[in-house]
């Protein structure tokens, strides 16, 4: 059966393989193919978002006639992650690693543990079991981190009459829980409320660290016309 690769690079493989080719097979074609001598376990299969093992054969892992994997090389790559007090923690990685992998990292660095970490890019939270390849996530990129999530935080909102009120919130509060601490110290439905932060509104069912909102931020709470 036929199917296709594609690499980094952009350039496509079609390959004649049989499904009972385990994973280090189909590597060994490609490198025939590119005509390079690079070690199988410096190449990385990947096929429906996740990295094929060796060891097991194509069929296992589900690929079928026609489909498409991906090829990635190992290559060491310098991300940036930005702390909510701007300390900035430069991290080695590759683009296969996967969240986890990073929250790890951090761990060893800054000594907290990955289940109190929040990484966020381009404003979307990453989860753990998706690859910095998936995300876009490549040499010189900036991810965001949050740490100790469950730690109470100051945040400011300042009405459209002028008065500010202070909210007691955790990072990893959801924007509505805001919207009804709101609604409780000043009679405002949820459903009046604009949250706004810089310039962007904050979204329903988000969580406050997806928006990079840290201790002692301060929000600006807009009316919501009806209908609007």
């Amino acid at each position: 059966m036929k199917i296709f690769i594609t690499t980094q690079g952009g350039q496509r493989i079609d390959l004649d393989v049989e499904p009972n080719f385990k994973t280090e097979d189909v590597k060994a074609k490609c490198a025939e193919v590119l005509r390079v001598s690079i070690p199988p376990d410096r190449w990385h299969l990947i096929f429906a978002g996740k990295e094929m093992k060796n060891g097991k054969t194509i069929f296992e892992q589900g690929v079928r006639k026609d489909m498409f994997l991906q090829l990635h090389q190992d290559e060491i790559m310098q991300i940036d992650v930005k702390t909510s007090n701007d300390k900035t923690i430069k991290l080695e990685v590759k683009p296969t690693d996967t969240i986890a992998d990073v929250k790890v990292k951090l761990q060893e660095r800054e000594g907290i543990a990955p289940e109190k970490q929040r990484l966020t890019f381009g404003g979307q939270q990453l989860k753990e079991s998706v690859m910095l390849l998936d995300y876009g996530i490549g040499n010189n990129s900036t991810l965001h981190v949050i740490f100790n999530v469950d730690t109470i935080m100051n945040v400011f909102v300042k009405t459209f009459e002028g008065k500010t009120i202070t909210l007691h919130m955790k990072p990893n509060d959801k924007v509505e829980d805001v919207k009804k601490q709101i609604q409780n110290k000043l009679g405002i439905a949820p459903a009046m409320q604009r949250l706004i932060s810089g310039e962007k509104e904050l979204k329903d069912g988000q969580e406050l660290s997806e928006h990079i909102i840290v201790n002692n931020c301060i929000l600006n709470l807009v009316s919501r016309l009806p209908g609007g």
